[in-house]
């Protein structure tokens, strides 16, 4: 009952971009997610054909990412296995990527949606 109740309460939600300074631009887009987590990610993909949104709903990362390309790793959980193993995996080709900042940013959303 209390999540019917707070139903509303989801679209007050206003996302940041966090360190937006230190962000490149990329041509090359990677979702990572299991289930549910990447659909987000199917919609702007169909939405926005030209955009290359490439959704890996598998474990591991996708053969094609680079340094050039943005991974973006969805868990609606936020502490998935699958989604720290890929954290895991992405901090080999990147220094740029914050493990702490990126649990914590987890943590806080998990928290936020169990409320």
């Amino acid at each position: 009952m209390k999540i019917i109740k707070n139903f509303k309460k989801q679209f007050d939600y206003k996302p940041t971009i966090r360190n937006r300074d230190k962000l490149k631009k990329s041509k090359d887009f990677f979702v990572a997610g299991m289930g549910g987590s990447h659909l987000s990610a199917d919609i702007i993909r169909d939405i926005f054909p030209e955009l290359n949104i490439q959704v890996h709903s598998d474990y591991g990362l996708p053969r094609k990412i680079n340094k050039e390309s943005l991974l973006i790793l969805s868990s609606f959980s936020g502490n998935t296995e699958e989604v720290i193993k890929r954290l895991d995996w992405a901090l080999t080709f990147s220094e740029e990527i914050d493990p702490v900042e990126f649990l914590k940013y987890n943590l806080e959303q998990k928290n936020r949606n169990s409320r």
